[in-house]
């Protein structure tokens, strides 16, 4: 498998990287997504869309870096699950396609943002 050393698709959500958030119990005990993750995911799908993100049935290796505004701790694989989830049917069918993840997260108070980038995989 090689991967070309540029991105095919990249792009940043400028605001603070939102965690997918749990699936709540509502009325009637129905399970829902809450809104501010909906809200997030409905943003990270925009601007994929914006900056030129086309959906591929290729396989992909996908690289995230996590900018937080404040140091208050929130779970890594929360934050992913709230981009890749958007992503779909965006810029992959399913993200099952996807084969190598990296992410990580950091600081930065006055930048806030989630930088994507999504590489085909030959």
């Amino acid at each position: 498998m090689s991967t070309s050393p540029c991105p095919d698709f990249s792009f940043c959500v400028n605001g603070n990287p939102i965690p997918k958030g749990r699936p709540r119990l509502g009325y009637r005990r129905r399970v829902f997504t809450p809104q501010r993750t909906l809200d997030y995911e409905e943003l990270v799908a925009r601007e994929a869309v914006s900056q030129g993100v086309k959906r591929v049935s290729d396989t992909l290796r996908v690289e995230i870096d996590f900018y937080r505004s404040t140091r208050r701790r929130v779970d890594l694989d929360n934050l992913i699950k709230s981009i890749l989830d958007a992503l779909n049917f965006i810029a992959y069918d399913d993200d099952v396609q996807i084969v190598q993840l990296e992410a990580r997260k950091d600081y930065d108070k006055k930048h806030p943002r989630a930088e994507v980038r999504i590489y085909k995989i030959q």
